[in-house]
């Protein structure tokens, strides 16, 4: 529903009616927003034997994974791992309620909000459902876990969450790898990190670079270490369009390197007509490479790379 709603969007020819449409639609579906994050927070504490829903078939996405044995006799096994679906939103479907846009724009968004109870930061990420290990641990044997954290900042940013969210999935890696830009203070920096982790954490205080030839491009990275049997996470998010594009779009035409990555966190700076007002800005490109910055597009991209078996999330 939410991809032909933004098909539907990005048709209107002026950014006036596309604003107009999106945001009524934003209104129209919180209670649909409010049950399917019932569900991520529900299975976000499990890995598995939680009851199917008829919220779960209508509402989320999933993957339907197949476990297939050759001996003597061939044998299969199937199940369903769930995802949050891609929204519209891009981001955490009660995100707006904090922008600080002129009120008259989202007042009806922010009222109905308000109405039935429901906020979020800009920055929350309490809708993404990461993998379980149902999956890491029985469909290929693998044997090691690694995170890739492209535009890490402090341990206390994104890599503490993640590695929180995963655990809570039964997921523990045996390799961090991360990347800053921002000049860090080495002493702080490895203080806020748990000792525990700092055997495991390779951290770089260099940007990344978005050709894989590249010493500091996490792709080369991920394919001079992971195996194909191994779990991969790969989150990017370095606030540079020139770098992440580039660098996505080399993932998604490699076949080598989509075969390595399970799991994909990105943040998509698009020609969003709501996050323009709300930190995003108005300098930005109408297409990059092959790729167009419209609400539709981002989702197909995501919804593409979901096709072709990576469990791919928007990331705030």
């Amino acid at each position: 529903m939410h991809l032909n709603k933004s098909v539907e969007i990005s048709s209107f020819p002026t950014e006036e009616q596309r604003t107009t449409a999106l945001i009524a639609f934003l209104v129209d579906d919180i209670p649909l927003s409010i049950r399917w994050l019932d569900r991520v927070h529900i299975l976000s504490r499990f890995t598995e034997g939680v009851p199917v829903t008829e919220d779960d078939k209508a509402l989320m996405s999933k993957f339907v994974v197949t476990k297939t044995c050759h001996g003597r006799e061939s044998s299969s096994t199937s199940w369903v791992e769930w995802i949050e679906p891609l929204t519209v939103h891009a981001r955490h479907p009660f995100a707006y309620s904090e922008c600080e846009w002129p009120e008259a724009e989202l007042r009806p968004l922010k009222q109905e909000m308000k109405k039935r109870g429901v906020s979020a930061g800009l920055q929350s990420t309490d809708y993404v459902l990461v993998q379980s290990n149902q999956n890491s641990n029985t469909i290929r044997q693998r044997t090691r876990n690694f995170l890739f954290d492209a535009g890490t900042s402090t341990f206390q940013s994104s890599l503490n969450w993640f590695l929180c969210s995963y655990h809570q999935r039964g997921i523990v890696f045996d390799q961090l790898y991360g990347w800053e830009y921002t000049l860090l203070e080495p002493s702080q920096f490895w203080q806020c990190v748990p000792d525990a982790v700092k055997p495991i954490y390779h951290f770089f205080n260099v940007p990344i670079t978005s050709h894989i030839t590249d010493p500091h491009s996490p792709l080369r990275h991920i394919k001079a270490t992971a195996r194909e049997e191994d779990f991969v996470s790969f989150k990017l998010d370095v606030d540079t369009s020139s770098v992440e594009i580039p660098l996505v779009l080399e993932l998604v035409a490699s076949s080598e390197l989509m075969r390595l990555v399970d799991e994909f966190f990105f943040e998509l700076h698009f020609r969003c007509e709501i996050m323009r007002h709300c930190g995003w800005g108005d300098n930005m490109p109408e297409s990059m490479d092959w790729l167009r910055l419209d609400r539709m597009n981002t989702l197909l991209l995501f919804s593409d790379m979901r096709h072709k078996g990576i469990r791919a999330h928007i990331w705030p």
